[in-house]
């Protein structure tokens, strides 16, 4: 009687809380020693380590207590109240797109080592005999597997072990011997229209197409190898009668390859950054991977199959893949923030132009959010900010930013990084001190502000950073006495409410106080006797200024100025 020993650890952190499965291990002190040190972490807390012995012949396990401290007893209650139960049942159940994908997952590291994809194992009866062999890989992956579901489900682990262990078994025992009867087809691109003919009626037509599938790659070393034996029976399958079957059967093989790192890694090649790369799998994804001279011939081929929208299971994997990569910690471009906002731009124009990607909207949205909101944190932001000196420069940096990322609190983020530097001494004393007219370095706080209000910041943001730029340029008009000296220029009023209402209508003086300084003194002007004399009569000799003066008043939203002109 075969049996195999583990030690399951448990901790219970409290009266109310629930007892929770920590971790397995195959040594017992280590086990003991992981419990021991939890417990000193809180007086609260509870440990237990149960010896699982388990008879491979009869699929039960013996559990026995080799540690129990603690205020509370771990009781026989918890696997009682919850019966186990799995996604899977049947050993056919392995064969699903769901459990491929969990096999690439607990399995990744001997499934690398083979350089194969889940669809191979599973149909490879030499492949799964060496994974029973290693004597720990199948183990540790049912382990996995279980602990994480009964985690997520509040279920025994030992009989979910159990139950996985009897399914995998099943499906191994019917592999053997469908190996030793040589049932699946030989094929090549040659003969697999008519060697497949026959199968497609049979019950196991998905069963012994995929195994003659996989028995074709056994001699294909590299993954680009697999994906072009895969593609060239694409192609001689193209105008048989079942092509909807086999091509669904095809597309389960590419999307296990993209689900493996390797498999992507050999298939996309090294590229200058991960912002780069990406572009690369969308324009892959797009159809347009010929657009690239040093796209393989595998991918250019697979790429105008996505075009003509085949292997759309494929494709998704691929989509999948990509904003995987988004929502990752690397950065698009480590060197530069800018080329890694602009490759993030990119990026986001492609996917969102991609057809069919309306399906995966919100997790676009989500990595694209998640990505944005990296790129604000102080470790990334505080360099990129010293790279220049100038307040200025600095403004102009975080605009540039802002136009380029989404989501309302990442704004609200970028906001917080701005506001200290419009208020700052050195801003102020950067805008006061510049040299050159004064209304050219009016027009560049107007078109500061200008810029500001129209960006996405929250209102509240808005106003404060308009006020912030509005005193300074209060303060810069007031010591270059600009009003003053248009007040003194001349005593013809017309030409002095002119030459204001030009100065307020091009953006020379910014929202606030700056500009309604100046509408006040239009209002001063035009309310003297003298002014609506000469307006009167201006109007009656034809004089161009009235019209001029009119045609402003009508372009501009100063209805307390307009009314004067009655």
């Amino acid at each position: 009687m075969s049996k195999e020993v583990h030690y399951e650890y448990y901790l219970k952190k409290g009266p109310h809380a629930d007892w929770e499965l920590v971790d397995i291990f195959q040594d017992r002190n280590l086990a003991t020693n992981e419990a021991k040190l939890a417990r000193l972490q809180s007086e609260y807390y509870s440990v237990r380590v149960t010896k699982e012995t388990h008879d491979t012949e009869s699929g039960g396990y013996l559990s026995v207590h080799t540690l129990e401290e603690g205020p509370e007893t771990y009781g026989k209650t918890r696997d009682a109240k919850n019966k186990a139960h799995l996604p899977c049942s049947k050993a056919e159940d392995l064969y699903t797109t769901d459990a491929r994908k969990t096999i690439t997952r607990v399995l990744s590291d001997f499934l690398t080592r083979e350089n194969i994809c889940a669809n191979e194992l599973i149909h490879r009866a030499d492949l799964v005999e060496k994974l029973e062999a290693s004597g720990t890989d199948m183990q540790h992956a049912i382990q996995k597997y279980a602990i994480a579901y009964a985690g997520e489900k509040n279920q025994p682990v030992q009989e979910l072990m159990r139950m996985l262990n009897e399914m995998t078994s099943a499906a191994t025992k019917k592999l053997y011997v469908d190996a030793r009867q040589n049932i699946f087809p030989q094929l090549s691109s040659k003969n697999i229209a008519s060697e497949v003919s026959h199968i497609v009626n049979s019950p196991q037509a998905d069963y012994l197409f995929a195994g003659g599938i996989t028995q074709s790659l056994r001699d294909k070393p590299t993954w680009a190898e697999k994906l072009s034996t895969l593609l060239s029976f694409a192609k001689a399958l193209e105008k048989t009668p079942h092509k909807g079957f086999f091509f669904a059967a095809l597309d389960d093989f590419i999307a296990d390859i993209f689900e493996m790192p390797t498999g992507l890694a050999d298939l996309f090649g090294e590229h200058e950054n991960l912002g780069h790369y990406l572009l690369f799998a969308t324009d892959v994804y797009n159809g347009k991977a010929n657009t690239h001279d040093f796209a393989s011939a595998e991918l250019k081929a697979l790429s105008q199959y996505f075009q003509a929208k085949a292997f759309p299971h494929a494709r998704d994997t691929l989509m999948k893949h990509i904003l995987a990569e988004l929502r990752s910690v690397k950065r698009l471009q480590p060197q530069s923030i800018q080329e890694d906002v602009s490759l993030g731009n990119a990026l986001l124009t492609n996917i969102l132009a991609s057809e069919g990607i309306n399906e995966n909207a919100d997790a676009v949205e989500t990595a694209f959010l998640e990505r944005s909101k990296r790129l604000l944190v102080a470790d990334v932001i505080e360099p990129y900010l010293k790279e220049t000196a100038s307040p200025d420069a600095q403004i102009k940096k975080i605009l540039q930013l802002e136009e380029n990322i989404i989501g309302a609190e990442n704004k609200q983020k970028l906001a917080d990084y701005l506001l200290p530097i419009v208020r700052s001494h050195k801003c102020e004393k950067f805008y006061l001190n510049s040299e050159g007219p004064i209304l050219k370095r009016l027009s560049a706080l107007t078109a500061l502000q200008t810029r500001i209000l129209n960006a996405g910041f929250n209102t509240a943001e808005q106003r404060e950073l308009a006020s912030a730029i509005d005193n300074m340029a209060v303060t810069l008009e007031d010591r270059a006495k600009l009003l003053i000296s248009i007040d003194k220029k001349t005593t013809d009023l017309m030409e002095k409410t002119l030459l204001l209402l030009r100065i307020c209508s091009n953006n020379v003086l910014t929202q606030g106080e700056c500009l309604t300084k100046a509408q006040r003194q239009v209002v001063r002007y035009m309310r003297c006797p003298a002014f609506k004399e000469a307006a009167q009569k201006g109007a009656e000799d034809g004089d161009p200024q009235v019209d001029e003066i009119k045609e402003l008043l009508n372009t501009m939203d100063l209805s307390a100025v307009r009314e004067h002109m009655a």
